[in-house]
Formats: C-alpha cells, structure tokens, sequence
C-alpha cells in the first residue's frame, strides 16, 4: 500500500513510474468492477450467486404472443364436471311446504337437483393378510407348505406401493427424509423411519441398474446429446452433478471432479459419436471423435456482459446477429422447410464474419494491458480482455456455434440439459448437502429414471412401484 508521502516523493522523482502506477490501479479496478457486475443475467454465474440483490431477467428466446393472458377459445380445461356414477348418494329431503307449510312426506318427488362434492377417500394404511395354509399328506407323513407370492416373504413388510410413496416424496419431489416419515405418518398412519426410507432407496437404485444402462446405451447412440454439469456438496465437499439427455432419457452421475476424469469415468461421451451439445468448456473439446454444438444462450449472456460492462459495439450487434438468425430458423420451421437457403446462410455467414473482424480491429487498437496483468500464474498463459476471449472462441468455432442455421435439428441452446439439472440444484438449497456418496448414487440413478418416465409420458408413481417390485427392467420401453 503506498503512503501519500510516497506518491509525492515518486511524482517529484519518478512521474513515470507514477503513471505506470496509475495505469495498473485503474486496470485493477476496472477488472474489480467487472467482476462485481457479474450476475446470471449477463455470465454463466447461477442464479443462487446473485445473493439478495436480484438481478434483471434474462432476455428471452420466446416471442410476445398475440393471445390475450388466460385460458384460449377451444381449450378444454379441468374444470370439475358432474359424474353419473357417483361412490355415494346422500339424499335431502323434503317434509314441509315453506310457503303454506303443507306436510308433503307422502308426495311423489317431481325432480331431483344434484350437487356432487370431491373428495378424497380416508386416507389410511390397508393391511392385507396373507394366510398360507399348511398340509400334511396321510400317505407318507409330509407338511406341505403353500407358496407365498414373491413380494410376501416377510411377517410383516411394507407393500410395494408405500415403497414407491416414500421415493417419490424424496426423490421427485425432493423432501428430506425426516419430512418424509413425517408427512407418512400424518397422512396415513404409517410409521416408517428415515433410515427405513433410505434402505427402500437402496433396493430401488438395485433393481434399476439395468434399466440404467439401457438409459445409458440409448444416450450413446443417440444422434444428439445434452451434456452439462453443476456443482453438488457431498460430505461437505465441493463435487459436480454431471448429466447427459436427450428429448426422451436422462443420465445423472456425481464425481469428485468436473473434467475429462469425470467423463471418463462416466463413460458416455468416451463412446458417443453424434453431435454433443454444451457450454464452452474445454474438457468436452477434448473427444474429437463427435461432433461439437455450443449452446448460445450462454454467448448471448457473454455478450450481454462485454456489451454493458467493456463498452464493445461489436458485442451487442454479435447479440442481434445470433438472435436475427435464431428467429429466422423458426419462422423457417413454422412454415416446414428443412433448411434456409444457400442464400441467406452465406449473408448471415458474412455478417457474422464482418462482426468478428471489426471487433479483432478494435481489441488490436487498445493498448496493451500492463504487464503486471498480463500473466496468469497459474498457468503461464498471457491474460486477456474478456471481449477478446470471447471473440477468439466465436472464431475459433463458429461451425459449432452456428450449426443450428445449417442443420434445423440442432438446438440453439443446451437449455435441456440446464433443465434437467435445476431441481437437482434445488434439492441441494432444501435438504442441503448429501451426507454419503451411497445416498447420492441412489438419488441419481432414481432420479435419472424418474426424468425418463416423465418424458417418454408414463406414470412416475406407477413406474416407481414396478421398480420396486423389480420388474421396470422387462417393462421399460
């Protein structure tokens, strides 16, 4: 820290070396500033480190819609409807005349009005005795013993179905295990122990190793795959959340790392071969043998950033660039063709292209940054603006950024795999950390297997009740 004695004596002695100083108090501050204007409006920060000062939404994809808010002409609804079937007929009767007060208990009734309330039956653990009779053969003396059903192999167990309860409380709908005896055992008498609980997640994440792998297998072999990954606490450590979909399975693992080590391990892009859609980071690069698809949605945040923040022109018509051809895609699908014409992708090439060389002309007027800055010691790279980074990436890999105008079957953004990572980020800020690595490999893979119901539209609590029966690996399509 320098005095204000030392300043003086440095100005009357060396005002070079003071100006020298100035340049590099400035550079740090800015950087300073850049750093504290980060959020997840204009960076790939998540949302949970904006803190108490939110900051403003993200612009979205979706155009304004010309339908007024509410339900739409045509839109069929859920509005309860009277059955003519009901479980139980309660009838009111009529035994005196309100005007004359005639007693009318012998008339005939002319019409009925009928008003029907829902409700949910008494909600109440059904315990179903199995008697296994005994029989002993006069011929030759033997007790013979009648066979129970596969699932009744204790005194006393609990039914498939309450299984299947308990894992969907804590695994879809992410409740912590305490809760979840809790709210059992409020809303149908059932005592059952977290610890219990834990042990039914076991037994379930058995009986879904094959059904994992075929989830796993299908990833492989698809033609167009999500990848992404989010930091996860287990044992009060930092690891990382990996996730591989599709529009139809999802694939959860956690690994202590978040790079090429943990992709090996999981062992899903050491094998796929079709086209991988991420964010920029340079472990994914690492597998040449498929093909690469950048999400935008975190280039149009980046350049949200350079655009505010660096004061860079370049950045923000790159912004409308990609969002002008993004809509041109769509409109293009809407009205079914299977591709733009050569045409407009060679005017949206050269536009991009333009936009790339005037921002280089710009980043090669500034002055270089001071020295002090310029190296990273961490791994002896020159540092540089992040508007250059920027544009060195969209340069570098502008068939990966630009794939969806080229092919209509790419996505513009990796929102799937941001999506199917969420509540999994959510479980975290209810129930906190994971406590073992046992419980968070249970949670992926029942997880994993509940996201793949959800989107092939099949019943989760039906799906989960033939998991724990150990019949989803037949049965799954």
């Amino acid at each position: 820290m320098w005095t204000t004695e030392q300043l003086k004596e440095l100005a009357d002695h060396n005002p070079h070396k003071l100006l020298a100083l100035v340049i590099d108090l400035q550079e740090r501050i800015q950087a300073l500033q850049a750093r504290l204007a980060k959020d997840s409006s204009n960076s790939s920060k998540p949302p949970s480190s904006d803190g108490l000062k939110k900051p403003l939404r993200t612009q979205s994809l979706r155009e304004k819609s010309e339908r007024r808010p509410g339900g739409q002409i045509g839109h069929l609804g859920s509005t309860l409807q009277q059955v003519n079937d009901p479980d139980r007929v309660i009838v009111h009767a009529v035994s005196q005349c309100y005007r004359c007060g005639e007693s009318l208990d012998g008339r005939p009734v002319d019409s009925l009005e009928r008003r029907q309330i829902f409700e949910l039956p008494p909600l109440k653990v059904e315990v179903t005795e199995h008697q296994g009779q005994i029989k002993i053969s006069s011929r030759c003396g033997t007790k013979n013993h009648a066979v129970f059903p596969k699932e009744v192999r204790y005194p006393v167990a609990y039914g498939n179905r309450s299984k299947a309860v308990a894992v969907y409380m804590t695994t879809q709908q992410l409740i912590p295990f305490q809760r979840a005896e809790n709210m059992l055992r409020d809303m149908f008498s059932m005592t059952i122990s977290a610890s219990t609980i834990f042990q039914i997640h076991k037994k379930c994440y058995e009986n879904l190793e094959s059904v994992s792998q075929k989830i796993k297998d299908r990833i492989i072999h698809s033609e167009i795959a999500h990848f992404d990954e989010s930091r996860i606490n287990c044992q009060k450590k930092l690891s990382w959340l990996h996730v591989a979909s599709t529009q139809t399975e999802t694939f959860y693992q956690l690994h202590p790392k978040r790079g090429r080590e943990a992709m090996y391990d999981i062992g899903i892009l050491t094998q796929f071969q079709g086209k991988a859609v991420h964010d920029h980071w340079q472990s994914y690069f690492d597998y040449d043998h498929c093909d690469h698809v950048l999400c935008n949605a975190h280039h149009l945040r980046e350049l949200k950033f350079i655009s505010e923040q660096e004061k860079e022109d370049w950045a923000d018509q790159m912004r409308t660039c990609l969002l002008e051809i993004y809509q041109e895609v769509k409109r293009s699908k809407a009205m079914g063709e299977n591709g733009l014409l050569p045409q407009q992708i060679s005017t949206f090439q050269n536009r991009y292209n333009k936009i790339l060389r005037q921002g280089l002309e710009y980043h090669q007027r500034l002055k270089p940054l001071c020295p002090a800055q310029t190296q990273n010691s961490k791994r002896g790279r020159k540092k540089q603006r992040p508007g250059k980074n920027m544009l060195d990436r969209l340069q570098k890999h502008r068939g990966e950024t630009l794939g969806f105008m080229v092919d209509f079957s790419l996505p513009f953004t990796n929102n799937l795999g941001e999506r199917d990572l969420r509540m999994n980020k959510l479980k975290q800020k209810i129930s906190g950390c994971f406590r073992s690595w046992e419980g968070a490999k249970y949670f992926c893979r029942i997880r994993g297997f509940i996201s793949t119901t959800r989107k092939q539209g099949g019943n989760i609590l039906q799906a989960l009740e033939l998991a724990s029966q150990g019949q989803c690996s037949d049965s799954f399509g």
